[in-house]
């Protein structure tokens, strides 16, 4: 209760902002796009990549990799509801995703003072729609838990930056920290989240150059402590459990990176804000969308302009004040790049790219309230269609990116049941038989379907080059999809000299790419 009426004193009357905006119709918005989104992967079990094996059944990599927060969750899972194992199940884990992420637009439209419901209508959609979402959707064992973390840093942020007892202070840091222990990438997400509330706090109060730098103090001194406590837990962590960090994304070199290094980071982080590269797996804005992006960038940059000069006709430190923090805001967005090596980033580190949104509303809602011009409310209907249209294109693009992996799923499914009709009807073939895979991530067949209608999608898990016939986990596939699973010998374990015949073989599915030598059963593709 004391920390409702500390909101309520710096954010004004809370009760009333809720009834505001009112909680349900923001659950509403999310139920909306959520089904408009996501609906085909809610009621559909869609297993690949990673999701095929250990993890369907866990909540993917924990403490190895310094997630020991998500270690937690899992565990703490199969105590409450038993089981002995934790599942990817999509009704449940969509569910609570969208309930997080409905909690955070909650906290988001309250710190950042949205005056409307087409604002949180928009938003809203975004924030469900984003590729990020879709792409953690295709890791379904363990996407509750990604969306529990982002809600828990927009919360300790949340108790970061108002004003009251050191008790809040330390549930901020607990809070972060544990978010980043769910997932690191959560890290972009807070400063972002920081930069963002530091920008809009300086466009919307006259601070003093005192007032400005306890600001910027705060938001840096967030983020240190934060991490700093992350880092403490982890380590205790892997002592207590007897592990070392993975070398997995470069997590087993933080800390040891030249400031060289860091420095070509963040110029690639400013590079990547202002050029799309639509092929690369990190890209938000497929489609046509890299086109919109740079025309809501223009605009962005335009509406902070027309900010900074009616603030400059009344202070010129308040315009420096600003525009620092303008300058800062593309490195908040994309501080991932500055984290970690580019080649390790992937759309589901991307999330923090929800505040180039937030900001944008921000900023349009300083210009109708303040800036009195005849094109204002043209720029805003203008500005309100363009979010409209990333929210629909996002969820038009979801809807591609579980179509092709439905498509992939049915082919997969006909290639194997094949193969498999193929072997047991080998001559002499019984169950007892050992398999040796020769090639086996060469598979491939000229008469699958040319599906180069899905090649413009770049969501990782969705973009699997090789598809569901050649994933690493092929074999648990066969397992688990088709119901075969026959003894398997490695094909590094036969001496390809002592069994000659294997090089007159030729490729499956020829014949005679299927033959029984000396007790094995070789399938060569």
């Amino acid at each position: 209760m004391k920390l409702m009426r500390e909101i309520e004193r710096q954010y004004g009357d809370f009760s009333e902002k809720m009834q505001e905006f009112n909680l349900f119709h923001v659950m509403g918005y999310v139920v909306f796009w959520t089904f408009l989104s996501h609906g085909m992967i809610i009621f559909n079990k869609y297993s690949f990549h990673d999701d095929i094996g250990y993890y369907q059944f866990n909540v993917g990599g924990t403490y190895t990799l310094g997630r020991w927060a998500l270690g937690f969750c899992g565990e703490l899972e199969k105590r409450i509801f038993g089981g002995g194992h934790n599942f990817s199940l999509p009704v449940i884990n969509v569910f609570w995703s969208v309930f997080f992420i409905g909690l955070s637009c909650v906290i988001i439209f309250i710190i950042f003072n949205f005056k409307s419901k087409i604002e949180e209508f928009l938003i809203t959609g975004i924030a469900i729609s984003i590729p990020m979402i879709t792409g953690l959707f295709g890791y379904m064992f363990t996407a509750s838990y990604y969306m529990l973390g982002a809600f828990l840093t927009c919360l300790g942020c949340c108790f970061w930056i108002i004003k009251g007892k050191r008790i809040y202070k330390i549930c901020a840091i607990v809070l972060m920290s544990f978010s980043i222990g769910i997932y690191q990438a959560n890290l972009a997400f807070e400063i972002a989240f920081l930069i963002t509330y530091a920008l809009f706090t300086t466009i919307n109060k006259d601070l003093s150059v005192k007032e400005y730098l306890n600001l910027l103090f705060k938001v840096i001194s967030g983020v240190l402590f934060s991490l700093v406590l992350y880092f403490v837990i982890n380590s205790l962590v892997l002592k207590v459990k007897g592990l070392s960090m993975s070398s997995y994304a470069g997590l087993n070199t933080v800390g040891s990176i030249s400031i060289l290094t860091y420095l070509r980071r963040i110029l690639i982080a400013y590079k990547s804000f202002f050029v799309v590269e639509i092929d690369k797996t990190y890209c938000m804005f497929p489609f046509n969308l890299h086109k919109l992006y740079y025309v809501s960038v223009v605009i962005g940059i335009g509406l902070m302009l027309l900010i900074i000069l009616d603030k400059y006709k009344k202070n010129k430190i308040w315009a420096l004040e600003i525009f620092i923090l303008m300058i800062m805001f593309p490195a908040a967005v994309n501080s991932i790049f500055i984290m970690v090596p580019i080649e390790s980033i992937h759309q589901l580190t991307m999330y923090s790219y929800i505040f180039l949104f937030v900001l944008f509303v921000c900023e349009l809602n300083y210009i109708r309230t303040n800036i009195h011009m005849i094109y204002v409310k043209c720029i805003s209907g203008c500005a309100f269609f363009i979010l409209m249209l990333f929210g629909l294109t996002y969820a038009r693009y979801s809807n591609v990116c579980y179509s092709r992996i439905c498509f992939s799923m049915e082919e997969a499914n006909s290639y194997f049941n094949t193969l498999v009709t193929r072997i047991q009807s080998v001559e002499g073939y019984n169950e007892t038989i050992p398999i040796v895979y020769l090639n086996e991530y060469s598979k491939k067949s000229i008469s699958f379907y040319d599906n180069s209608e899905f090649s413009n999608v770049i969501t990782d898990p969705y973009i699997d080059s090789n598809g569901l016939i050649n994933n690493y986990l092929w074999k648990d596939y066969m397992k688990k999809w088709i119901g075969f699973a026959q003894e398997y010998v490695p094909e590094s374990q036969i001496d390809k000299n002592e069994y000659r015949d294997i090089r007159s073989m030729s490729h499956y599915p020829n014949d005679g790419s299927i033959k029984m030598i000396d007790g094995y059963l070789f399938v060569k593709f």
